[in-house]
């Protein structure tokens, strides 16, 4: 299939092939693009993934029903099916995706098929048997979609295969990145505090107190070639920090507010789902050393446009810029901004460092196979350029530890050194920077094992910037490691309050409430995640845990196999066959799992001896995980109860106390 994304997707039951050939010459015929390779059914990772990758990227899929895909309770064109029903999930109302084809009698009301495939009209083909009318039914479907991707509805996302590593690469470290770094999921497994306790209802997550609220959302690049897109969104995200210094605004936090860049919404939309009173928008064109930014400030409920300005400045004027917008802002909102809380330490007076550093935070949060060195080589020029500008300083430690996860996983000179020098050079030209504090609780984590020296730093950051939502949702993390489980959950809600559209916000919820016992509540936020990020990295994988604790091995399965990266994919997958009995399943799958992920992740093999309860595996392993000292793993509390059965041994009380956790 030359163009994936402009053809048709065919789902059929292996013993359906000759009908399926019939209906894919035909279509051919017809000049339509289609997937249908019989050379290549043969299985296997690779074939696994290019289905996966098919299902996603066709514009059209046509499952193929009969009496043979109903006689079958288990097929991988069943799999085929629920991927297709899911991606329907993310689409508009009104858009052609799914086109069912009977080639039998089977009945549309009996058929053992997903929901989304009732919804639509069938087509019925005997025995595979075109007619004239089936193509050119076809190609209408397929103009409709394009029409609709070209008249401005923004097209499903997908994952590349370079985004594809580098959400997994997130999905293993963001944890790091969020102060929950990856020694301390040593801890979950290691540490048996994780266990369910009575929980009392609390307040819901998301929940917003009544006043004065506002979202900054992205400024729009309006420069001649589109490619100042990293200087309007550094724009808005200072206006941001700058508008959090009035303590009668409630501002929400980057994340939630960059949520809607691209996206088809109204300003009365964003603030319902954000839960705000007002929205900042603007546009900025940048040419040379030249600004014309334009910003205005709008009441959410109808629209009402409270202030606006346009400003023409030099580059070299873009801080007295933010500080002016900001605080029209906050005097139209009838607030006031307290005394700048960042010495001038955090910004610089070199025009060039200021915007490798505004390039840099962009590409670290990008989607890229090699943004974190990219990222990394930017602000090292800007600190370079500028050796005092202590911002870009701590935003190069968080970029060494956020790269930790990955490429120090294979090996290599000691991430934790450079990570550590640019943190502490950043606090000592800034004592005051709340994200230097921030990265240095995730450093004292990683690398030290200092929980509480962990918490402290955590604290200092929130004493500095109480709305620090990310802070917030890392003290959520730590504060469950440590277990006190009622706490994470009071710290996850806070970060909700601020950032409720990140899906980490709901990742960490699911841990708190998971670790109450609440599992079902737990899943409930798994799957808001998914559905803020459709396309993330280990979105599955979560949710197939906290099936599996809710004791539904089979959903658990089935969910697991949603997911479409192998390394999270594997990792469940022995636990749940051992669940359902199916043990030389688990067996061979584990085997698998340690051929191809073992140096990257010993603690997964270590939970499944575990909870197989061979000691002696379980102690190897779990020594191996505590000297590799990183331990990359998404989990839910329930599974780490395994290590129950090895608690009292030695061996394993000499691995917390080298962990420095004596309790």
């Amino acid at each position: 299939m030359t163009a994936p994304s402009q053809g048709v997707f065919l789902s059929y039951a292996s013993e359906d092939e000759a009908v399926a050939q019939r209906i894919c010459a035909a279509l051919r015929a017809a000049g339509i693009d289609v997937w249908f390779d019989r050379s290549e059914l043969r299985g296997g990772d690779a074939w696994d993934q290019l289905i996966r990758r098919q299902v996603r990227d066709c514009a059209l899929f046509v499952p193929i029903v009969s009496a043979h895909t109903e006689s079958r309770a288990e097929g991988y064109f069943r799999l085929e099916w629920r991927l297709a029903d899911q991606r329907t999930h993310l689409m508009g109302r009104g858009r052609p995706f799914i086109v069912p084809v009977c080639v039998d009698d089977t009945r549309e009301a009996d058929a053992d098929v997903p929901d989304s495939f009732l919804a639509v009209q069938w087509m019925r083909l005997p025995a595979g048997e075109s007619t004239p009318d089936f193509p050119a039914r076809v190609q209408q479907l397929l103009a409709a979609t394009t029409t609709r991707a070209a008249g401005g509805t923004p097209p499903t996302a997908h994952a590349n295969e370079p985004n594809a590593r580098r959400r997994r690469t997130a999905m293993l470290i963001a944890l790091a990145i969020l102060a929950a770094g990856t020694a301390a999921f040593a801890v979950t497994r290691l540490w048996p505090s994780w266990r369910s306790t009575p929980a009392s209802d609390a307040r819901d997550p998301a929940g917003h107190e009544p006043g004065v609220s506002i979202a900054v959302l992205p400024f729009v690049d309006l420069s001649e070639h589109h490619d100042q897109e990293y200087f309007s969104d550094g724009l808005a995200e200072d206006v941001i920090d700058h508008l959090t210094r009035a303590p009668q605004l409630k501002v929400i936090a980057r994340t939630s507010s960059f949520y809607f860049k691209g996206k088809q919404a109204t300003v009365g939309e964003i603030a319902r789902s954000l839960g705000v009173s007002h929205v900042l928008e603007g546009s900025v064109r940048k040419s040379g050393a030249m600004l014309k930014i334009t910003a205005q400030l709008v009441r959410g409920d109808n629209g009402y446009h409270v202030w606006s300005h346009s400003y023409e400045r030099r580059l070299a004027d873009i801080f007295r810029v933010q500080e002016e917008i900001a605080s029209n802002v906050a005097r139209a909102l009838q607030a006031s901004l307290d005394e700048p809380r960042v010495p001038s330490g955090v910004h610089t007076d070199n025009t060039d460092a200021y915007l490798l550093f505004l390039e840099g935070r962009a590409l670290q949060r990008g989607d890229g196979v090699g943004d974190f060195a990219a990222a990394e080589e930017h602000l090292t020029r800007a600190v370079t350029l500028d050796p005092k500008f202590a911002a870009a300083w701590a935003e190069l430690g968080v970029t060494r530890m956020s790269d930790i996860g990955w490429h120090n996983a294979e090996g290599g000179t000691d991430p934790c050194a450079g990570a550590r020098s640019a943190i502490e050079r950043a606090l000592q030209l800034d004592p005051r920077l709340s994200s230097a504090h921030a990265a240095r609780a995730m450093l004292l984590r990683n690398c030290d094992w200092d929980w509480p020296g962990a918490e402290t730093e955590l604290k200092r950051a929130l004493d500095i910037d109480p709305e620090n939502a990310d802070a917030w949702r890392s003290y959520s993390f730590l504060a469950g490691l440590l277990g006190r489980q009622r706490e994470a959950l009071q710290y996850a809600q806070r970060s909700a309050s601020g950032d409720p559209l990140n899906g980490w916000t709901n990742i960490a919820l699911g841990w708190a409430l998971g670790a109450l016992g609440r599992f079902e509540d737990a899943e409930a936020q798994y799957r808001r995640a998914l559905a803020l990020e459709p396309q993330a990295a280990g979105r599955h994988a979560l949710i197939a845990n906290a099936l599996l604790a809710r004791r539904e091995p089979a959903a658990a399965l089935a969910e697991n196999e949603l997911e479409s990266d192998d390394q999270f994919r594997r990792m469940n997958r022995p636990l749940i066959l051992d669940a359902l009995g199916r043990h030389a399943e688990a067996d061979r799958e584990l085997a698998v799992f340690e051929q191809k992920y073992a140096v990257r992740d010993p603690g997964t093999i270590a939970e499944f001896y575990a909870c197989r309860n061979d000691i002696e595996r379980a102690l190897s392993w779990s020594e191996r995980t505590v000297a590799s000292h990183l331990v990359l793993l998404d989990d839910v509390p329930n599974r780490t109860a395994c290590f129950e059965s090895i608690k009292h041994e030695p061996r394993y009380r000499a691995l917390l106390a080298k962990m420095h956790f004596t309790g």
